[in-house]
């Protein structure tokens, strides 16, 4: 019994690690790139360093460059990261800025390292423009300062897809069509767990924070392998996360029926505005999880990040117009029967 217990605990833990390598498949890239001396010559077992900027040296990942001079960090989150290469008899190179976004695979230009004492430094600033040259996909990003900066109605981020090169322009929120694609053609996931309807096959009942969006990536064609659910476009979120400081909001937004303006029925009929109440408020907040002097007295071990948003409406159903028969057609006399016109149209039945 003891021998089985273990062999199922094992079983377990082996599934779990198992989902949690698939789920980093989905929203980690990587960054690659070579090192060089000043003559183009490869450098191997050169020292690189790899720190996400927002969480310190704690999040920081070393690596050697190989026998050709490359290197490799994978699975990397989104998020703006500093290389630093050291190497006895060159300067330290140190780069910052360099930014990855959802499932990039990003690869940087060579690095030319000069010559240099060990304590010399050189520094530089990742360029603003970085192209895709590791694999053949086409996508679009939506940073969440986007998310949140651009105005939009009912605050739903997929009313942003259209911003996509390749989502039709007069897609409206939901579901979309991407290179003239059908709409259930798209797979939706956020932070690597799918979220799309597989009855229907379609994204329409999940809703996330639009503060709590740190940005979503939209792949219309060329997607890697991990992607093979659905033959249309990718949209990956991902959420925000903790850092070495404190960061959050909160927000309450009010729409009711004194901003809005009286249908030209009504008005035409003398009915007043109808009961119209929109609320969606909510928080959130994010950062180190620490006890000072006891535990991540440095803060740049342990992060925690959470969102929370309350959304209550009361809209008015449509207005529906029907015809119902009047007193004397309810006793059987059609005699005055007439349109909408005034025109008579009673018909004499034939004996």
């Amino acid at each position: 019994m003891g021998c089985s217990k273990q062999v199922r605990l094992l079983a377990a833990a082996a599934c779990v690690l198992a989902a949690a390598t698939l789920h980093a498949q989905n929203i980690a890239g990587s960054i690659t790139g070579v090192v060089q001396d000043p003559q183009g010559a490869v450098v191997p077992a050169a020292k690189v360093t790899l720190t996400n900027e927002a969480q310190g040296g704690g999040s920081a990942r070393v690596v050697t460059t190989t026998g050709d001079g490359t290197f490799l960090f994978s699975p990397v989150l989104a998020g703006k990261y500093t290389i630093t290469i050291d190497v006895p008899g060159f300067k330290k190179y140190v780069q910052s800025g360099i930014t990855l976004d959802v499932s990039d695979r990003l690869g940087l230009p060579p690095i030319a390292l000069e010559v240099g004492a060990t304590g010399e430094s050189v520094t530089v600033e990742a360029n603003a423009v970085q192209l895709q040259t590791v694999t053949a996909e086409r996508a679009g990003v939506v940073t969440g300062a986007q998310v949140v900066d651009i105005a939009i109605n009912g605050r739903n981020y997929t009313s942003l897809l259209k911003t996509i090169p390749g989502v039709a322009a007069d897609s409206g929120t939901g579901d979309v069509n991407v290179n003239g694609g059908r709409t259930m053609q798209n797979n939706y996931t956020v932070d690597g767990q799918n979220i799309t309807d597989i009855g229907v096959n379609q994204q329409f009942a999940y809703r996330i924070s639009m503060d709590a969006i740190s940005e979503f990536k939209v792949s219309t064609n060329s997607q890697t392998a991990e992607f093979g659910r659905n033959d249309g476009a990718q949209i990956q979120v991902s959420t925000k996360s903790g850092t070495q400081n404190f960061h959050g909001d909160g927000y309450w937004f009010k729409r009711g029926e004194f901003m809005n303006a009286n249908t030209f029925t009504n008005n035409i009929s003398g009915i007043p505005r109808q009961l119209y109440r929109y609320t969606d408020a909510g928080f959130t907040l994010g950062g180190p999880i620490y006890i000072p002097g006891v535990f991540n007295r440095m803060k740049d071990k342990l992060f925690g990040f959470m969102s929370q948003e309350w959304n209550h409406n009361i809209i008015p159903g449509t207005l529906h117009q029907i015809t119902v028969p009047t007193a004397a057609q309810r006793t059987g006399d059609f005699s005055n029967t007439r349109d909408a016109g005034g025109a008579w149209t009673q018909r004499r039945l034939q004996p």
